[in-house]
Parts: structure tokens; C-alpha cells; sequence
């Protein structure tokens, strides 16, 4: 007899920490947490009194259809009072367990700009790097939404693929706002992969994704706000790193290459436009490519 006691739980076989294994001890953890009918009562009530939850469902779904339920029920299991650190470090667990090389490329992201801070660029004087490291460090939590060849494979992305592929930071930033982060690490999230475009008329306007999504989330909808130093030099940062990394999915393999090879693509493919060469933005992207230099 166990005199009352509750029984003790036997450890699954595979959660031994193997690092083969680990998604499988995840699982394993999330699904023995017991779950009284108070606390299952509770996230359904976040879940509907919510409409974040009700359109992370629908991207989640998008790319995931035998594991929306899965994901969705892990995140509501974060506790709502719980500190944005834990959060941020369940969040990571999560995206680990479906790519460790996307986890890995976000920690990347957070180091370069821990490394442009300590330039200590005039250029970078009014930049929060603190906040930016920190929401760059969960800026692909959208992800969530891709399917696995998307994530782990080098593969030609069709229509379908490339709306979630542009879905990705509205995940994100519904996902952050869902647990309670705040507004300036939700906007550099969402601003990650936009840049500013000049029109012939000298004119400036948003380019990249999602830019209706971003004008809306800013209360600027029709027109078009500049991005902030935040949003510059996380998307600098968020590109620099992606090329310097091998992941089976880039556009642009270039690990082994030199830096200068790496500034001629950012100069002529990504960074084109001459807003970062002649323009308002020149002093920071210059202070960028200095301050990469160094690391």
C-alpha cells in the first residue's frame, strides 16, 4: 500500500538526455504534468477570452496539422504571471525541439548585437540593444507555423509555403503579445525582415514582410512609418547572421566565405537600396559593417 501517497512516476526510458532524444523528453515532461480541472478550466479561459489565441490557432494550423493541438496547448501551459525570462526560455524549448539550428541562429542573432554594443559606435547612440538582443532572441518563435521540410530542409518554397514563410513574424508577434511581452520587443519581431525602399520620387516607403501588418500594429494604416534604429539593426544583425551560419534552408550559403563577400551581397542584394548607402540610414549601416568587422 502507498498509505494515501501519490504513486511515484516512473522515468520514460528515452529521457535519459540522450540529444537525439530530447524532443521526445519534452513531450514526455509536458504531458505528465498533472492538470487539475481548475487549471484545465483556466487556459480555456485565456484560450477564449483572447482573439490572439483563436489566430495563433489558425497560423499554427497553417503548417502544422497533426501538431496545432500540441503547441497550442504548450503554450497556454505558460503560466500567465510567470517572469518574460522563463517565458522567453519555454518559448526557445519549444522552437529547439522543432529546429535546433533555427534555436541556435536566434542565439547568434543576440550575441552579434551584444557584440555591436560594445563598439560602442556613435552611430549606435540612441540604440536599446538591451531590448533589441532580447527580442531577437525570439524573433523566429513564428516558425512554429512552418512545416518541417520548410524548417530542416533546402527546399524551392512554393505559393502556399511562402505566405506562411511571410506569416511568421505575425505568429511571432501574436504569440509574444498573447503572454503579456511588451510593445517595443512585439514591434522589432515584427520588423525584422523590413527595410525601407526609396521611390523615384525620392520618397520613402516600407518594403519586405509583413508590411500591412507592421502600418496596422503602429496605428499608421495607409501610410508609412520609418522603421527605428531597433528595427535597423535587428534586420542587419538578423541577415549578418544567416550568412554566417549553415542552415539547410538559406537562400545564400556563405559559412566559409570571407566577410567582404558576405558585405557585397548585403550591399547589392539585401541592403541595395540608397537609403543605407547615401540616405538617412548610411551612418548606422556603416556603423554595422564596421562593428561586424570586429566580431
Amino acid at each position: 500500500e502507498n498509505f494515501g501517497l501519490p504513486e511515484k512516476r516512473e522515468k520514460p526510458a528515452h529521457a535519459s538526455g540522450s540529444r537525439e532524444n530530447a524532443a521526445l523528453a519534452t513531450r514526455a515532461k509536458i504531458a505528465a504534468t498533472p492538470c487539475g480541472l481548475h487549471q484545465f478550466r483556466g487556459r480555456l479561459e485565456r484560450f477564449n477570452s483572447r482573439p490572439e489565441w483563436l489566430e495563433i490557432r489558425r497560423l499554427l494550423y497553417r503548417g502544422n496539422l497533426g501538431k496545432t493541438g500540441y503547441y497550442l496547448d504548450a503554450l497556454l501551459r505558460i503560466p500567465p504571471h510567470a517572469s518574460l525570462f522563463f517565458k522567453a526560455e519555454r518559448l526557445l524549448d519549444m522552437l529547439g525541439e522543432r529546429s535546433p539550428c533555427t534555436r541556435q541562429h536566434s542565439i547568434n542573432v543576440k550575441q552579434i548585437l551584444q557584440g555591436f554594443k560594445k563598439s560602442r559606435a556613435r552611430a549606435f547612440g540612441g540604440v536599446d540593444f538591451k531590448k533589441a538582443a532580447f527580442a531577437m532572441e525570439l524573433h523566429d518563435i513564428g516558425k512554429l507555423c512552418f512545416t518541417d521540410p520548410m524548417l530542416n530542409e533546402n527546399i524551392r518554397f512554393n505559393e502556399q509555403e511562402h505566405r506562411i514563410k511571410e506569416d511568421h513574424p505575425r505568429l511571432g508577434a501574436l504569440v509574444l503579445s498573447a503572454l503579456g511581452f511588451d510593445e517595443k520587443v512585439i514591434r522589432i519581431v515584427l520588423a525584422h525582415h523590413l527595410k525601407m525602399q526609396t521611390l523615384a520620387d525620392g520618397s520613402l516607403r516600407l518594403a519586405g514582410y509583413p508590411v500591412e501588418v507592421f502600418k496596422e500594429y503602429c496605428g499608421l494604416k495607409g501610410l508609412d512609418p520609418e522603421l527605428t534604429a531597433e528595427d535597423h539593426i535587428a534586420g542587419f544583425a538578423d541577415a549578418f547572421s544567416a550568412m554566417t551560419q549553415n542552415r539547410p534552408f538559406d537562400k545564400y550559403n556563405t559559412r566559409s566565405a570571407r566577410r567582404e563577400e558576405i558585405f557585397e551581397i548585403m550591399d547589392h542584394r539585401i541592403f541595395s537600396d540608397p537609403y543605407y548607402h547615401t540616405g538617412p540610414g548610411a551612418p548606422l549601416y556603416a556603423a554595422f559593417k564596421k562593428a561586424a568587422c570586429s566580431l
